[in-house]
C-alpha cells in the first residue's frame, strides 16, 4: 500500500474573538507570526497566524454575527 500522508499542512481555527484567541496562544508559549484582514460583503474577516510548537495555526474571525453554531439542526448567530 502506497503511503499518501506526508504531514500536516494547514490548521484553520475559527474564533468569535480574535484578541482572546491570540492571548490564549501567547499564554501557552505561542507568538503572533502574521496578522491580516479581508473585507467581505458581510464585513471584515480577521486573520492571524500564531507560531506554536512548530506549527502555524491560522486563526479566522468571520465578520460579526456570521459565526454560528448548531441548535436543533439550525444555524444561529452567536451573541
Amino acid at each position: 500500500m502506497k503511503e499518501h500522508y506526508k504531514g500536516l499542512g494547514h490548521i484553520a481555527i475559527y474564533t468569535a474573538d480574535m484578541e482572546q484567541s491570540i492571548a490564549f496562544y501567547e499564554n501557552i508559549g505561542g507568538s503572533v507570526f502574521k496578522r491580516d484582514g479581508r473585507q467581505t460583503p458581510d464585513g471584515e474577516k480577521k486573520l492571524a497566524r500564531v507560531e506554536f510548537g512548530g506549527f502555524l495555526p491560522e486563526l479566522l474571525e468571520p465578520p460579526a454575527g456570521t459565526l454560528g453554531r448548531s441548535v436543533d439542526g439550525r444555524s444561529v448567530p452567536l451573541p
